[in-house]
């Protein structure tokens, strides 16, 4: 059985997304795992978790990233 799908695409494809978009804002202003940790309220840990796909960040948490860095949601498209 394949893993269910959230409007066609795999929980872990949408968490890459996140992930990769997430590392280029990171890479882009140049911010620390703390910088972005510090915006989200997450441990750094917690952030190289979501840049790598491996943890779904909360609704709360990524809309303050979304907050603090408009561009993005742009770079998840």
């Amino acid at each position: 059985m394949s893993a269910p799908k959230i409007l066609g695409e795999s929980e872990a494809a949408i968490l890459a997304e996140m992930g990769i978009a997430l590392l280029q804002v990171k890479n882009d202003r140049r911010l620390t795992l703390e910088d972005i940790g510090g915006v989200m309220r997450r441990s750094r840990e917690m952030i190289a978790q979501y840049i790598a796909g491996e943890a779904e960040p909360g609704a709360v948490a990524w809309r303050r990233a979304e907050a603090a860095w408009p561009e993005l949601v742009e770079k998840l498209k």
